[in-house]
């Protein structure tokens, strides 16, 4: 009766020991169901490790503005996770610009790829076209392609305002994602 009490104690303990292992190595993802929605989804796919909230400018003119933006909390970890950012349902932006945040405690972010949805259809954006190809460093950033990662810092005149503004090559692949989902219809 001992062995066996003792033999699933052991077991028990090896299991609690396990699933607390595979926590630890799981991707963290912010995701919702992009399938469902009816706007321009992006989701950005990389390393965020300080806890941050991300803000969206879109817009069709080049002019960002706060009215057009949406903010998504992000929620530092050092694995790989996914931000999720839904954009409204009649915004078909042309323009995007990035912003990485508020706190000045990061300094570092890594980009795997970027997706983008709109009525389930979708193009993604490797790490290694992310920076130069369809977006441009805005202010506060510097691109490193070997590692694929961004390094933060504050603006020449103190301001910390990182952020990435996308180029005419990303116009040109959301205005093809617009159509598919025209034709779709």
């Amino acid at each position: 009766m001992k062995k066996f009490v003792l033999g699933s104690l052991f077991i028990s303990s090896l299991l609690m020991l396990g699933s607390c292992n595979n926590d630890k190595k799981e991707e963290v993802s912010t995701e919702n169901s992009a399938s469902e929605s009816k706007g321009l989804v992006m989701t950005l796919e990389g390393v965020f490790p300080t806890n941050d909230t991300y803000q969206i400018f879109y817009s069709n003119d080049g002019k960002f503005t706060e009215d057009n933006s949406v903010k998504v909390p992000v929620i530092g970890q050092p694995v790989l996770q996914k931000i999720v950012v839904e954009l409204p349902e009649n915004a078909k932006p042309q323009n995007l610009r990035l912003d990485y945040g508020f706190n000045q405690n990061q300094t570092v972010i890594t980009v795997k790829n970027i997706e983008f949805t709109y009525l389930g259809n979708s193009f993604e954006v490797p790490g290694v076209d992310f920076y130069g190809k369809y977006f441009v460093d805005g202010q506060g950033t510097s691109y490193d392609p070997v590692t694929l990662s961004i390094n933060i810092k504050p603006n020449p005149d103190g301001n910390f305002d990182p952020n990435a503004v996308s180029t005419d090559e990303l116009k040109k692949n959301l205005n093809k994602l617009y159509n598919q989902a025209k034709e779709a219809k």
